[in-house]
């Protein structure tokens, strides 16, 4: 019985953070980058280690503010050269938004 209840909380937890993670995806949002953060990596309580992260603050074109936490290895491979100031575009759809270079459409 106690199994069953077990698998139950994990399967209603599954279906929540797929709500979430969802209607993330789903927004979409054009805005300025105001403060790009690094978070090295560590060790956490249990010695697993938790790969070194960029939290880039940005405020839309609404005025709203918002971060994005991306990894070292995606900041790298995307976001290389991003600097406070650049503009961001996040389409519906996507997980991560994409660096609007000057001059592009």
């Amino acid at each position: 019985m106690e199994l069953m209840y077990g698998i139950l909380a994990a399967l209603g937890l599954g279906i929540i953070l797929g709500f979430f993670q969802s209607r993330k995806k789903k927004r979409s949002w054009a805005g300025t980058v105001t403060k790009i953060k690094y978070l090295p990596s560590y060790y956490d309580s249990n010695d697993n280690p938790v790969e070194a992260r960029y939290l880039v603050h940005y405020r839309t074109d609404t005025g709203k503010k918002g971060k994005v936490n991306i990894t070292e290895h995606q900041y790298g491979q995307l976001f290389s050269g991003l600097k406070e100031g650049d503009r961001l575009n996040k389409q519906a759809g996507r997980y991560l938004p994409q660096i609007v270079r000057k001059g592009a459409l």
